[in-house]
């Protein structure tokens, strides 16, 4: 047989669908026959299972438009939030020092203030008395020990808050998003509704004061559902 007697067997061979004990020469394997539907099963395959519950599902992906909305929502006011109040630190703090800064101090150099009633205290809340009142020495223009007081509360709830927004950040939200974007093990309805609840309940008030207002379902956020389309009738 000449070879391209051979040529033209191979190739009616391959359109049929049919092994040639050879290697496939002329079809792209997409325009080769699928017996059995090989093809359609592996790409069924490829799908994950969350893009196969969004595509066949549509209360679920409205749920989960919903959640994802309220965690991208949630996540952009933490990082607001975070941002504001790391500045409030830095401001307090410096407060605090410039406080420390001018006090005055017992010869070993501790820090003493006093308070409305002339009596002087230690920034540890040590009172000094008796004779040890003899050598503070005391600077004109050094802040009272209420006040001292007062920026020292300022400044320790300061770094409260930006701890409390990180921890939110890091143990509500980032777990969520883990969680929702889990696409071969995806949430449940039920699931999805307790992050939902969990996003909400564990929001730091100072995250609550910069979200914006829900206002009707938004769209799906482009970045987390990008690619992803449903079928118009929402079966």
């Amino acid at each position: 047989m000449s070879q391209q007697e051979q040529d033209r067997q191979d190739l009616h061979l391959e359109t049929a669908g049919l092994e040639v004990g050879r290697i496939k020469r002329f079809l792209p394997e997409d325009a080769r026959p699928d017996p059995g539907g090989k093809r359609a099963e592996q790409n069924e395959r490829a799908l994950s299972r969350l893009m196969i519950l969004l595509q066949s599902n549509a209360a679920y992906a409205a749920l989960y438009r919903e959640t994802m909305e309220q965690l991208r929502r949630a996540e952009a006011a933490a990082a607001a939030a975070l941002a504001k109040h790391t500045e409030i630190v830095k401001q307090t703090d410096a407060a605090l020092e410039e406080a420390r800064d001018g006090a005055s101090t017992l010869p070993d150099g501790t820090r003493v203030y006093r308070d409305a009633n002339d009596n002087a205290w230690t920034e540890d809340g040590r009172q000094i008395t008796g004779d040890s009142l003899e050598g503070i020495v005391w600077r004109e223009g050094a802040v009272s020990y209420e006040e001292f007081l007062a920026r020292r509360k300022a400044a320790e709830e300061a770094r409260r808050v930006v701890e409390d927004i990180r921890r939110y950040q890091v143990d509500v939200l980032g777990r969520s998003r883990d969680r929702i974007t889990d696409d071969d093990n995806p949430p449940s309805e039920t699931e999805l509704e307790e992050i939902n609840k969990r996003i909400e309940a564990e929001m730091p008030s100072e995250v609550k004061a910069i979200i914006e207002p829900p206002g009707p379902r938004a769209e799906m956020n482009a970045q987390d559902m990008s690619g992803l389309k449903l079928p118009p009738n929402g079966k």
